[in-house]
């Protein structure tokens, strides 16, 4: 079971806020640190199961754990104030005190990491629909390559052999019809006399 670190502010409406803070402000003015004290947070730890558990709550199922955390670190007793009928607890019970609002540290901690973790996935579902994918880069990729230095070769040979003209005589030269006198490749004259 993981430990959840819980955080109890005291509603500045309650019955116990003003006097929490008087009792908080005089042990700050008798101790040597005179720093005043602007708000008022008990923290305190609870074991929980797995599960998805809401960041802010009230104090109905942490009055124990207040109550103890309180007079751990204030040295002020809430008991008074939750179970006002200390000796009858069952018939306090059904008057429930809303004293302090609850803060889950680590409800908080856990969400903002989902969070986190949907902001980053949404940028890569972004990033993957607006760029190519690794088989782009693996098969097409090549073939462009291959078709633009085809393209390229065959710019360069064209350009060449208007550059240069036929270089290179093929095997049967032009000039061998000439020889044989005329059109028809054959001798004599042109109406075949």
């Amino acid at each position: 079971m993981p430990l959840h670190h819980f955080i109890a502010t005291p509603i500045a409406k309650s019955p116990v806020y003003d006097k929490l803070m008087a009792h908080v402000q005089a042990q700050s003015d008798s101790s040597d640190d005179k720093d005043a004290v602007q708000k008022i947070e008990i923290p305190f730890e609870k074991f929980y199961g797995i599960g998805t558990f809401p960041v802010n709550t009230t104090d109905e199922l942490y009055r124990d754990a207040i109550i103890k955390a309180c007079r751990e670190l204030y040295d002020f007793d809430l008991t008074p104030y939750y179970y006002p009928n200390v000796e009858g607890l069952d018939s306090s019970n059904d008057k429930k005190q809303h004293l302090f609002d609850v803060t889950d540290l680590t409800a908080s901690k856990s969400q903002m990491h989902r969070q986190s973790f949907k902001r980053d996935m949404h940028k890569l579902r972004e990033h993957n629909r607006n760029s190519h994918s690794s088989y782009f880069y693996i098969f097409i990729r090549p073939v462009q390559i291959l078709v633009i230095a085809g393209l390229l070769g065959y710019a360069l040979y064209l350009a060449a052999l208007y550059e240069y003209g036929n270089a290179f005589p093929e095997d049967e030269p032009q000039e061998s019809q000439e020889d044989h006198g005329g059109r028809g490749g054959r001798g004599g004259d042109d109406y075949g006399y």
